[in-house]
């Protein structure tokens, strides 16, 4: 927590001063005085020093909102920004508890967050006996999956642009250009890691591809499951592989199977539990592992061990669809992996990748979160095409849970709203093809070492990554053993070789002798780099590496 942060909540616990009213809805709404201070609001254990620091950055986020949802922080934006769940928390905690997924399956832990907290200035906070300026009053939330009202935001024309006047948004920016004048001037988003520079956009036309419709949306076709809620944990990779499982499960055989992420979560070996891990080596455990996947109710009624002995029908390899996103879609939900940082205060609407860039111009850093994609669709104002994405955040983040991202890609990296398109794949179940342009990967297990296929690559085990083995193969057989063996022998015999010239540098080494044919003797001749030893012959005597004016 920022100091300047911590002294301006200490001076108002001292004196006692009440929370803003916007707070105590935002700590209400998500039972968060427990978590603050180990007790309910009406306890005496509320307030305390740490309700006192969250509510500075909250009040902050909410300047923030409204200033974007006004307009000040950008222009041709579709998304809203509302008071999440995530707003108490600065963005490196953000993004050191809920962005730490790899592309690449080598993570071994999280990278350290770039983002700064010097932008957090304190706020001057006072009780508020009505709704802050341009904020809706709440209402109850639509049962739609996708494209439900938020008690912080309005899905109506008359949004927060409108409400506000003009003297309010001037405020907004002036605050903005003092706080953040890097970004006020530049647009430099915070959450990426500076190296994007976004280029021409392009929209596809999805009218022009035969066959594809203009929308595809898996939840009003089969049973795509409730929003999971991976809390504190950093396993969207575990929730994501298993909810684009079961929605295969469920495209195939019209009923979605249970299945525990859990499960994945305590047994996989080739992941790093809710210390992160990847979709593909998933994928590549569950198949290999001749377990599959257990059910909430199996895994619960064993106890929570990992030990079974039934493979499940639902074990699949992985597929990569990244050149074939709309038609995977069509044919069923897609994982993938996204830049989810500029989504910690996402309230609806559709993100546009001037919303939410990559957060590096690095594909393999480009992404720090796994999500699923379950259709797509056309905004009927913009008629911008757009994806449909289901998150583990729980259902009282975004749109009951899901989120809407532009399908909109920069011309020069390919990459998309949220650095969508960087990695997409998904499990194939009951022998059903792969998508057109897909490429087809499955994963082997041989002498105990799993690998992906067809790269033959090897998948280390608890994240620690894949390694490319050592093979030559030499009329079917495989060499690279006996390849080994040599390797050892002449690293040892050029040491030897080493350790010789370096004795012999030391220690000098025995004189020359040679038959002179002119003297008709034998001469002793010292090696060269021995200065001041002699030269002898029966009558006359050198000096070599002198300087006598005899020689």
């Amino acid at each position: 927590m920022p100091a300047h942060l911590v002294e301006v909540a200490k001076h108002r616990l001292e004196r006692g001063a009440p929370h803003a009213e916007t707070f105590m809805n935002f700590v209400r709404k998500f039972h968060k005085a427990p978590e603050y201070c180990g007790g309910e609001v009406d306890s005496d254990a509320f307030p305390c020093l740490t309700s006192y620091e969250r509510e500075q950055i909250v009040l902050h986020h909410e300047r923030e909102i409204n200033a974007h949802n006004a307009g000040a922080l950008g222009t041709d934006s579709g998304m809203r920004k509302t008071v999440t769940k995530f707003a108490d928390m600065l963005p490196e905690e953000f993004a050191g508890l809920h962005a730490k997924y790899s592309s690449s399956p080598n993570s071994g832990g999280a990278r350290a967050p770039s983002e700064s907290a010097a932008g957090f200035e304190p706020v001057t906070v006072q009780p508020l006996s009505s709704k802050p300026a341009g904020v809706p009053s709440p209402r109850e939330t639509s049962s739609a999956k996708l494209g439900a009202t938020d008690p912080y935001n309005s899905d109506d024309s008359t949004t927060t642009t409108k409400k506000q006047s003009w003297w309010e948004r001037l405020k907004s920016n002036l605050y903005y250009m003092f706080t953040d004048p890097i970004g006020f001037f530049t647009g430099k988003d915070p959450n990426t890691d500076g190296t994007f520079t976004l280029g021409a956009v392009v929209y596809p036309s999805l009218s022009d591809v035969p066959g594809l419709p203009t929308s595809q949306d898996w939840t009003k076709s089969v049973d795509t499951g409730s929003v999971y809620s991976q809390g504190d944990c950093s396993g969207c990779w575990a929730y994501t592989a298993v909810d684009a499982l079961a929605a295969s499960k469920s495209i195939a055989t019209g009923t979605r199977p249970n299945l525990s992420p859990q499960f994945l979560l305590s047994c996989d070996t080739l992941d790093n539990g809710c210390d992160t891990g990847n979709m593909a080596t998933a994928y590549a455990w569950i198949q290999t592992s001749g377990t599959g996947v257990m059910t909430e109710d199996q895994f619960s009624a064993n106890g929570g061990r990992c030990e079974w002995t039934t493979t499940s029908d639902a074990a699949a390899g992985g597929a990569s669809a990244s050149s074939a996103l709309g038609w995977t879609l069509r044919k069923q939900p897609v994982a993938i992996g996204l830049n989810v940082k500029p989504l910690q205060l996402y309230g609806g609407g559709i993100a546009t990748i001037r919303d939410c860039p990559p957060a590096s111009s690095d594909k393999i850093k480009a992404i720090n979160h796994a999500a699923v994609l379950v259709g797509w669709g056309v905004d009927s104002k913009s008629g911008r095409p757009y994806f449909i994405m289901k998150n583990s955040y729980g259902a009282d983040w975004g749109e009951n849970g899901y989120a809407r991202l532009d399908m909109g890609f920069d011309e020069a990296t390919g990459m998309g709203a949220c650095a969508l398109g960087t990695e997409s794949n998904y499990p194939r179940t009951d022998d059903r093809a792969c998508a057109d342009g897909s490429t087809t990967k499955w994963a082997e297990k041989r002498n105990g070492d799993v690998y992906l296929m067809p790269d033959n690559v090897v998948v280390l085990p608890n994240g620690g990554g894949i390694v490319t083995p050592s093979r030559f193969v030499i009329f079917g057989y495989d060499c690279a053993g006996l390849l080994k063996i040599l390797a050892i022998a002449a690293f040892f015999l050029c040491a030897y070789f080493l350790f010789s010239e370096c004795l012999h540098c030391l220690c000098g080494r025995d004189d020359d002798e040679y038959y002179d044919a002119e003297e008709g003797k034998i001469t002793v001749r010292p090696r060269r780099g021995k200065p001041g030893a002699l030269l002898q012959s029966d009558d006359r005597t050198e000096i070599y590496g002198s300087s006598s004016s005899d020689r």
